[in-house]
Order: structure tokens, then C-alpha cells, then sequence
């Protein structure tokens, strides 16, 4: 992140080193090669074909199975774009994910959700994430989670104070909505909140806060 908050040193993510799409799509009578879970890609491995999966979307709004190149996709990915256009009008910070490289902003992902987090999102998707640098044991550099609410309410203080003109100052929203942008923004679509989910949680019938008037404006 450029501005604001800067929580942690991003992880380092290769394509070659660290996103093994190979892994547990093999049949389970197939033994692993010898780079399963490793920091490497094996002979074997880098001579498969490329695994075409669909990539649309905007670059920063891009759902983690389609960083992940995974073809479980479902109309769970638009949930997550717009969890990310909820997280800048919480944040003040548009956007809010400031890059148009898949690998650096699946970074960015992990940074804000923890290594261990998107791990197993990644898992859930037939995929094995490894990232390296610090130790981490086998799966590499493990990253902690950072708190949604005091992130975003950080980046709007960061931007208030440099540059007011551009945020509504004084802006407060409840925790409902720090609540409801978890859901949104959960790297596993398995348990991401659906259209309806969303629509049906506690922040939309709350009574008391301009939030929800900005938005439906």
C-alpha cells in the first residue's frame, strides 16, 4: 500500500515459485512429484500445459480463485468486487487494492487476511499457496491477519489528515458494516456471503447512520 497504513512487509509471490497449480488436481492414486509443496517447480511440472481458467474482471477487484487461477468460479466473484468498492468508501482509499498485477495484489490479500487464511482458501480451491521468505516450516513466510475495522478507519485518518478535501471528514460507520465487509471480503467462496446473505444482514436494517444513505445515493 503507497498511503495510509502500512501494515507488514508485503510476501513475496512468484507464479513459478509459489502458485503450484498442479497440486491436488492429480488422481489419488498418482504419487506426488517432487516438488509438491515446495519452493520450486519440478521438470515434470513446468512441462504440462498452462491452465487456461477465465481472468475477467477489473485489475484490483480480481476475487482470489481468479488470482489463483482456479475454474471454481461462481457469481461469488462479484461478491467480492463489491466488497472491495465497500472497503474504499469505508477507508477513504480508491482504490482500494492500487495495483494491475495479479501476483502483487493477491500479496496485498494475504498481507490484510493472513498467510494462514488464504492458505486455506486456497486449499478449498484445490490449490497449494506457498510463500516465501521468513520461516514459515514447509509452507513458508506465515503472516498474521490485520483487523478490518481499525485498517480502514487508519487509511480515512492517513487521508483526512493529508487531504481533506477528498474524504467526507468526520465520517464514523457502525460496526455492522466492518462486520458485513468480512463477509464480503472472505478469501474463500465457499463461505463468502451470497447476494442475499449480504442484503439480509443487520447493517442494512440499522436505524441512526448516514452510511447506508451514502450508499443507496
Amino acid at each position: 500500500m503507497k498511503r495510509g497504513m502500512q501494515p507488514s512487509k508485503r510476501p513475496e509471490l512468484s507464479t513459478s515459485a509459489d502458485l503450484h497449480q498442479h497440486q491436488q488436481q492429480q488422481p489419488a492414486t498418482t504419487k506426488a512429484c517432487e516438488c509438491t509443496a515446495q519452493a520450486y517447480i519440478c521438470h515434470g511440472c513446468l512441462s504440462k500445459p498452462e491452465l487456461n481458467v477465465p481472468r475477467a474482471g477489473t485489475p484490483g477487484f480480481r476475487a482470489p480463485e481468479i488470482l489463483l487461477r482456479s475454474g471454481k468460479q461462481t457469481a461469488k466473484l462479484d461478491i467480492w468486487s463489491a466488497g472491495v468498492i465497500f472497503a474504499s468508501i469505508l477507508s477513504g482509499r480508491y482504490p482500494f487494492f492500487r495495483t494491475m498485477d495479479d501476483m502483487t495484489c493477491l500479496a496485498e490479500i494475504v498481507t490484510i487476511f493472513g498467510s494462514s487464511r488464504v492458505k486455506r482458501a486456497a486449499a478449498a480451491l484445490d490449490k497449494c499457496l506457498i510463500i516465501s521468505g521468513g520461516k514459515g516450516g514447509s509452507g513458508g513466510r506465515k503472516l498474521p491477519p490485520i483487523d478490518l475495522k481499525d485498517l480502514c478507519t487508519k487509511l480515512r485518518a492517513s487521508l483526512e489528515a493529508a487531504q481533506p478535501a477528498e474524504v467526507l471528514v468526520g465520517f464514523e460507520a457502525p460496526d455492522s458494516a466492518y462486520d458485513l465487509l468480512g463477509h464480503l471480503l472472505d478469501p474463500n467462496p465457499n463461505s463468502r456471503f451470497s447476494a442475499a446473505e449480504a442484503l439480509n444482514h443487520p447493517f442494512f436494517k440499522e436505524k441512526g447512520h448516514s452510511l447506508i444513505n451514502l450508499i443507496v445515493e
